[in-house]
This record gives C-alpha cells, sequence and structure tokens, in this order.
C-alpha cells in the first residue's frame, strides 16, 4: 500500500503495543524520579 491508506496502516501498527507500555513507563518515571530527587542523599 502506498500514500494515506498505507501511513495510516503503518501507524496504527506501530501504536498497536503502546497501549499499555507507554503508559506504563510514564507513569514509572513520574514515580520514581521525585523519590530519587527527594530521598536522595547526595543533594
Amino acid at each position: 500500500m502506498t500514500g494515506g491508506e498505507g501511513f495510516k496502516v503503518d501507524l496504527a501498527a506501530v501504536f498497536e503495543g503502546a497501549n499499555v507500555s507507554l503508559p506504563a513507563v510514564t507513569a514509572t518515571v513520574v514515580a520514581v524520579l521525585p523519590l530519587l530527587t527527594y530521598r536522595s542523599p547526595w543533594l
């Protein structure tokens, strides 16, 4: 497929597995970074 339809199919395939993994990784990073920042013995 070429053109707009091919682009839509490719884009859907790229983000198909990201429905769970991307928010999970984002939530983990958002939860861990403040803990590292505020509990850091080096600061």
